[in-house]
């Protein structure tokens, strides 16, 4: 109980750390940033920003809201320029330096109030959480009062007020999140973000993509029965993996973010070779559950035949493998805490994440202090082999799960690769293998030859994935014609899931490497007009063309408004021909 003691010394003593240790931090504040001054000019309302070098605010991310008055259209000063942004992945408008806006107030009633809203960024990586300020202006004769610590001009007096807005950014499907974007930081303190953590921590364990994991963990304590020590003696080593890893992912995401490229939290699943090993290692431990095989259990922590060094290594790295899968979940009281934290001193942020695999740490570590639990815990025997087998499924659909994130990066063919490698690989791990192939009939080397192929040749499926293919973009008719007017040619595709001419075409002729360089080289647009479910649209562009079903492919032309229709079993060459004759 004195260990459990320490450690909540430990942590209480990061909540009560002065704020001195953030003098280190080289980003300035939000409001040094990027420092604003606002006034009336007539019925013109005024917004100044002196922008700190390397530091820039986004045009798109000014917003107004007012209580009563109306207002005209919003005049931005013309210093603006435009920026590649990693943050939101797409050319913004930024301004460095300066940026102003005015705004025409045509029915200007007081008491004037309004909340204005705008994000920065410096160029260094560190994206601000988007700010809030609300001006008030009692009288034409009044100054305005807006939120504390703003530069304004000698006649402007200045006030405090409220201070927050939700970011909007845009997101992609699996993708890494930075943050919630419908977090509130306003009034957040470093107190109250390892509160966030622990919670959210403990709330995970509750998540999909956790849950499996646990039932590693299940069995190990399931394995030492009414031997309290050593299930303690392990869910510390457990607890310290976690909290390890947690520092760890946290610290890479950080470094990451240093060398100026954007990641988000749970980064590590946009890597799909790091997604394939992990379909293929809980497939593993799922058959070596089911005893289709014996893997190496100092992984897991589950042999009864290991040393105690190996049983706890098993529990460090089943800690390990919780925060692997953790950290693409964000649970409630999540978003706050990663927020807060990834906007703060090195030092603060560790912690932050600290306390949060402690979190998700916490339930198997307190579950071994529980009074009266030695007399509860059942005495291992027959009944753990079925548990088991039992607890073999959870982690068969985490890696089902994996393939839907695999298949979200990589598209149908890397699935197909995944299954049909997972299929080999179980193929290689089939006992029945030695009972056929035994040792005593001279075919020992064929058996060896037959499983280490099988595992070979199913690895490589697995980790050869192609690149993502090129980006589709869905059909309608507005597109089609804004990419007209662009002068750019553009493809239309019309296509259905159950038309299996339409796959094979896609397979032979609109997919690969060959394919890729044909539209990146002629700046073709590709449309594709899924009909799998009626469509009213997609109907209206098959009978202008007076066709009765798909495929349907359509070539046009850059300034054309009609298109060419292709025939309906293509060929890369006849593909290549079409997109190369554009003139």
């Amino acid at each position: 109980m004195r260990s459990l003691a320490s450690i909540i010394c430990l942590f209480s003593a990061l909540l009560f750390m002065p704020k001195a240790w953030a003098e280190g931090d080289s980003f300035l504040e939000v409001d040094d940033a990027f420092q604003m001054l606002t006034y009336l000019d007539q019925d013109t309302l005024v917004i100044d920003w002196q922008i700190a070098p390397h530091y820039y605010l986004y045009k798109d991310r000014f917003l107004l809201k007012q209580s009563s008055s109306k207002a005209g259209d919003i005049v931005y000063a013309d210093n603006w320029e435009e920026k590649y942004d990693p943050n939101f992945d797409e050319t913004m408008v930024v301004y460095h330096n300066a940026m102003s806006v005015r705004i025409p107030l045509t029915s200007l009633q007081f008491p004037y109030s309004a909340n204005i809203s705008y994000q920065g960024c410096a160029d260094d990586g560190l994206c601000y959480p988007p700010q809030k300020k609300t001006i008030t202006i009692n009288s034409a004769t009044d100054e305005a009062v807006v939120s504390d610590t703003l530069k304004v001009a000698a006649n402007t007096a200045t006030s405090s007020s409220g201070d927050i807005l939700t970011l909007d950014t845009a997101s992609a499907g699996t993708t890494a999140v930075a943050a919630d974007p419908n977090v509130d930081l306003s009034g957040v303190s470093f107190i109250s973000a390892l509160f966030a953590a622990l919670i959210g921590g403990l709330i995970l364990n509750l998540m999909p993509c956790v849950f499996p994991v646990l039932s590693l963990k299940a069995i190990q304590i399931a394995q030492f029965g009414a031997d309290i020590g050593e299930v303690r003696r392990h869910s510390w080593v457990y607890t310290l993996g976690v909290v390890i890893s947690f520092i760890g992912v946290a610290a890479v995401l950080m470094i990451i973010r240093q060398f100026g490229t954007w990641v988000g939290w749970g980064f590590q699943l946009q890597s799909p070779a790091f997604i394939v090993f992990l379909i293929l290692l809980f497939m593993l431990l799922g058959l070596s559950l089911l005893g289709v095989f014996e893997i190496g259990q100092g992984f897991m922590g589950v042999g009864q035949s290991l040393t105690q060094k190996q049983g706890l290594s098993g529990s460090f790295f089943t800690g390990v493998l919780a925060t692997v899968v953790a950290t693409p979940c964000t649970a409630p009281f999540m978003g706050t805490a990663i927020a807060f934290a990834l906007a703060q001193p090195v030092y603060f942020s560790l912690s932050v994440f600290a306390v949060m695999g402690l979190g998700l740490a916490l339930p198997i570590l307190m579950l071994s202090y529980i009074p009266g639990l030695a007399n509860k815990m059942p005495k291992p025997g027959a009944w753990m082999d079925v548990f088991k087998q039992v607890m073999a499924f959870p982690l068969f659909a985490t890696a089902v799960w994996l393939l839907w994130v695999l298949t979200e990066l990589r598209g149908s063919d890397a699935q197909f690769k995944v299954l049909m490698g997972i299929v080999l690989v179980a193929f290689a791990t089939w006992p029945m293998l030695n009972a056929v192939y035994k040792e005593g009939n001279g075919k020992k080397w064929f058996k060896k030859t037959l499983r280490w192929g099988s595992a070979v040749a199913g690895l490589f499926l697995m980790f050869n994935l192609s690149s993502p293919p090129t980006q589709w973009q869905s059909y309608s008719a507005s597109l089609l014609q804004q990419h007209l007017a662009d002068g750019k040619p553009v493809f239309v595709d019309v296509t259905a899931a159950w038309c299996i001419t339409c796959k094979v075409n896609e397979r032979i002729a609109l997919s690969g490497d060959n394919f890729e360089e044909m539209v990146r080289d002629n700046d073709v647009q590709l449309l594709r007009a899924d009909w799998t479910n009626p469509s009213p649209e997609i109907d209206q562009l098959i009978a202008e063309y007076e066709r009765n079903g798909v495929p349907l492919y359509l070539m046009f032309k850059a300034g054309e408004q009609r298109a060419e229709v292709l025939p309906q079993i293509l060929t890369a060459d006849m593909v290549r021909d079409y997109f190369t004759n554009q003139g």
